[in-house]
């Protein structure tokens, strides 16, 4: 499914629900940053994430292991959870390639999720709690506490 090493990936998105965060790895001060894709947003507006937050969810960028292939020929996505995605991943890499990957719904024993990778038919399991980690990164980002004032 995503068999890459850490120093490749140069950027994540992950769409929960319709809400995407957008991640982007800046190689000169070697940080993730939280990228804020609103209309005027300028890199002032980007978040860095501290490293202690990021490693503590750095699941995305260690190569998750394939519990099992369900079916090489997926006909009904939706009876999966994947018609449409519960979770939309999008890994860009610095070699200007990009990966998509879907997470659906949990198996029946509740401890993997269905996943699916775009333009392919394989329909196959991974860890929940690996794809609950990657779900986490749309619904509880990992910031920095606000400031005070």
């Amino acid at each position: 499914m995503l068999n890459v090493g850490k120093q490749d990936v140069a950027r994540i998105e992950v769409t929960v629900d319709e809400e995407t965060l957008h991640y982007v790895w800046d190689s000169v001060s070697e940080a993730w940053y939280l990228f804020d894709q609103a209309e005027g947003a300028t890199e002032e507006d980007d978040v860095r994430i501290p490293d202690e937050l990021w490693n503590n969810r750095d699941v995305l960028l260690e190569n998750p292991d394939v519990v099992d292939t369900v079916t090489e020929n997926l006909k009904d996505p939706e009876e999966y959870g994947l018609d449409p995605a519960a979770v939309r991943v999008w890994v860009g890499f610095n070699r200007n390639k990009a990966h998509e990957f879907f997470l659906g719904d949990l198996t029946p024993d509740g401890r993997h999720r269905y996943a699916l990778t775009s333009g392919q038919t394989e329909l196959f399991t991974v860890p929940a709690e690996w794809a609950s980690a990657v779900e986490e990164l749309a619904t509880d980002p990992p910031l920095p506490p606000a400031e005070e004032s």
